[in-house]
């Protein structure tokens, strides 16, 4: 994502490295679709120009719970949710234990 390059699928013939998934676009909804697939523990690659669309508009709309959110705070928060571990998986912090 942000316009980086994943130079094995770029090489000519596709470098050898195969995805069950390609997502053009790593906005809001590229994300999201990206997270299920990768969540249903397919591979996915995102393919993102880093450059987004609605970056001069002064707030996002028909988003539920974000209306008027300026875009670039909504892409640092939805690529901040998809860099976290998703709860369970190994790595991912565990939950606090209650005490009784």
């Amino acid at each position: 994502m942000n316009g980086q390059v994943v130079p094995e699928a770029a090489a000519p013939g596709g470098g050898g490295r195969r995805y069950e998934a390609v997502v053009i676009g790593g906005g809001a909804a590229g994300l999201s679709g990206a997270l299920t697939l990768g969540r249903a523990r397919r591979s996915v690659l995102v393919v993102d120009d880093g450059r987004p669309r609605n970056a001069p508009a002064g707030g996002v709309h028909v988003y539920l719970g974000r209306e008027g959110t300026p875009p670039g705070e909504l892409l640092a928060a939805d690529h901040a949710s998809a860099s976290r571990p998703r709860p369970g998986a190994p790595g991912a912090p565990r939950p606090p234990t209650r005490k009784e």
